[in-house]
């Protein structure tokens, strides 16, 4: 085992952590969810935003709020194994995840850059940020006394400003990272998945192995489907 050596302005690593196991409810009700992670290595900043699958568009929706949360740019973001780290991919699939997250990654002029298959430890900053994510959190919920948020706004407010406290705690160092990032573009991406689907007879769409009814005024049509990691715009 060699030690690792991280420059400042060099690299954030991202991947998904599911918190379903602190047992979190929304209004007395189970809240099953996972959280996009990022982590500037040298630093140790870090961003989260919530989500419910690890998908694509979850991943570039998260890598984009962090990187605006944090505001700043590095050089390379690491990720895991991005077939794994998504879903088993087929053969196209994989082509056309890859030019989108490239795409993502010029967006920003960063490099990518991913962990061999099965080498988690590879991915390693963000996966020991994952557990000491999750102790803070339980942490924090053991100080409140209570799991239970009236709403995902008031939870995502918690998160918030706990991860405000965490980075705070961290200044030192961040502020010698922060002027060697490189500057946020001049918008986000809004990333999505973009997809021509035909309204049947029946006035319903077919939408990534999803029906979805319109209205009767568009059977016949062609319709144009964003997909974002919550969202379907048709």
């Amino acid at each position: 085992m060699f030690a690792q050596e991280h420059t400042p302005g060099e690299m954030a690593q991202s991947d998904f952590t599911h918190m379903s196991d602190l047992g979190i409810t929304l209004g007395g009700v189970p809240f099953p969810h996972v959280l996009f992670h990022l982590v500037l290595t040298y630093s140790n900043v870090e961003a989260v935003s919530l989500c419910f699958a690890e998908s694509f568009e979850a991943l570039a929706e998260g890598l984009e709020r962090g990187l605006w949360q944090i505001g700043g740019v590095p050089r390379r973001h690491r990720t895991d194994h991005l077939g794994a780290a998504v879903r088993p991919l087929e053969a196209l699939e994989r082509q056309e995840f890859r030019a989108r997250y490239l795409a993502l990654l010029d967006h920003y002029g960063m490099e990518p850059s991913t962990n061999n298959a099965g080498e988690a430890h590879e991915n390693g900053d963000v996966e020991q940020a994952h557990y000491r994510f999750k102790v803070a959190v339980d942490q924090a919920l053991r100080v409140r006394g209570s799991r239970d948020f009236a709403d995902r706004a008031a939870y995502e407010r918690f998160l918030h400003d706990l991860v405000q406290q965490r980075n705070h705690t961290r200044q030192p160092r961040f502020a010698v990272e922060h002027p060697l990032l490189r500057p946020l573009p001049t918008a986000p991406l809004a990333p999505c998945r973009e997809l021509r689907v035909g309204v049947s007879r029946f006035s319903t769409i077919q939408v990534l192995g999803n029906t979805y009814s319109v209205p009767s005024r568009l059977i016949g049509t062609t319709l144009t489907v964003r997909v974002r990691a919550e969202t379907v715009e048709a």
